[in-house]
């Protein structure tokens, strides 16, 4: 069987950038080490898309565990559309696909690789533009692995920017205009979306969300870390100053800013007033900047650290004694990698009920300590950080659970499950015979 992998994003163990360097490196491999699949892979180098890694470096990682690369796409948008005046008025009513998704302009060059490739399968991961290339293309069977809807990653910024500027009028006209484009970016998104014959998605509740929108492919599939390859050994003991992980990931994402503005207004005033001058370092990494508003508040308390980029984030996390995550306790609830990563290093986790909504093998005292307010995490912090064995059983717990649930073989596998269930139902139609 031959598989076609296309990524935005290169898979990668020794160039990490980013998560998705090594969770895609992980499902590549995975894929290739199943008997009778040859994986190719295509990168996607669009030019709006920042990508730190060397692609003479990444090509050869790839090419020493035996994936075909194939030559990269590259695509680059105009910095605006030149239209016509009937294309300007046809868009008052009609959406243009193009408005929303400028990949599609590409859709010819990516026909003439797959006519070329002839591949079985399509996998491809955690691409917006990328995902809505690959929609139409002639493949058997086309799998996209997918997260955020893109209306809701959209709304969501589009809040976010509400927010530096409280003028009432500009602010009612910009909703309506954003309602409208969204809605239209919705309809598109979800008939692009049913092009795919399996549509799996990292968080259960998206996965829902497209259920509920009668996209009947859609299903939840857990998202995957890698198992950390040395010994380690986690801090005990009662602590002259306690280390908590309050943040990993680029300090502007989105879900991360409003994480950290809940950390700074929401739970740091509550944790400060019930356990005052308690021995705690709240320590924030990730590269970027944070929002000024966010950033100052942050910085009135001096139990925050804020580091920035670290070269070695596993240590950090390893010399925390619980790992915290405000993320879903926003309006946005998404899957987070960094619960696997803090699982994978038997750090303690300590979150919002509401991130079971996202990761569903998430359990109150048996894999983290969950709060349903600020209140309640505050308090589950303080517990965890004083009780030890409390916080051993969390560590324990969470590492039980990501060797059972979010492994790449094990995803990879079901991934497979599903692609030969289908050719089953379908073995005779044009597509699957050879």
């Amino acid at each position: 069987m031959k598989l076609l992998f296309a990524s935005s994003t290169y898979p990668s163990k020794t160039e990490v950038f980013r998560a998705a360097n090594l969770v895609l490196f992980e499902l590549i491999q995975a894929f290739n080490q199943v008997p009778n699949v040859d994986v190719y892979f295509l990168k996607l180098n669009i030019s709006d898309t920042d990508d730190p890694n060397n692609s003479k470096l990444a090509t050869s990682e790839l090419t020493s565990i035996g994936i075909h690369v194939l030559p990269s796409l590259d695509i680059s948008y105009p910095q605006t559309r030149t239209k016509t005046w009937f294309q300007r008025l046809t868009s008052l009513f009609k959406a243009d696909e193009l408005d929303y998704y400028p990949i599609l302009s590409y859709q010819t060059k990516v026909d003439k690789i797959v006519s070329e490739l002839k591949p079985d399968f399509l996998f491809i991961p955690w691409s917006e533009q990328g995902t809505a290339l690959f929609a139409r293309t002639s493949i058997p069977f086309k799998y996209a692995y997918y997260g955020n809807p893109d209306p809701k990653a959209q709304k969501t910024q589009f809040l976010k920017s509400l927010q530096k500027d409280s003028h009432f009028f500009k602010n009612f006209f910009k909703k309506l205009k954003f309602a409208r484009n969204n809605k239209r970016l919705e309809k598109i998104h979800l008939n692009l979306m049913r092009e795919y014959h399996s549509a799996g998605n990292i968080a259960a509740n998206d996965a829902q969300y497209y259920l509920d929108r009668n996209i009947l492919s859609s299903h939840y599939i857990q998202n995957i870390w890698y198992p950390y390859p040395k010994h380690f050994n986690k801090l005990q003991g009662p602590s002259k100053n306690y280390q908590i992980c309050a943040n990993v990931g680029k300090l502007s994402a989105t879900a991360n800013s409003l994480g950290l503005r809940y950390l700074a207004f929401e739970l740091l005033p509550i944790f400060e007033k019930k356990y005052p001058n308690f021995p705690a370092t709240f320590n924030i990494y990730g590269g970027g900047k944070l929002d000024p508003v966010t950033e100052s508040e942050l910085k009135k308390y001096p139990s925050v650290k804020i580091h920035g980029f670290v070269d070695d984030l596993e240590k950090e996390l390893i010399n925390s004694h619980v790992f915290l995550c405000t993320n879903n306790a926003t309006p946005y609830k998404v899957c987070h990698t960094r619960y696997l990563q803090a699982w994978s290093l038997k750090s303690c986790v300590v979150a919002h009920k509401d991130a079971t909504l996202s990761i569903p093998e998430t359990q109150h005292k048996k894999n983290a300590l969950l709060g349903k307010n600020s209140e309640e995490i505050a308090d589950y912090l303080y517990e965890a950080l004083t009780n030890e064995d409390l916080r051993k059983s969390m560590e324990e717990g969470g590492y039980q659970t990501f060797n059972e649930f979010f492994l790449a073989p094990q995803i990879v596998q079901k991934i497979l499950n599903r692609y030969n269930k289908y050719k089953e139902v379908h073995h005779g139609s044009e597509t699957f015979q050879k």
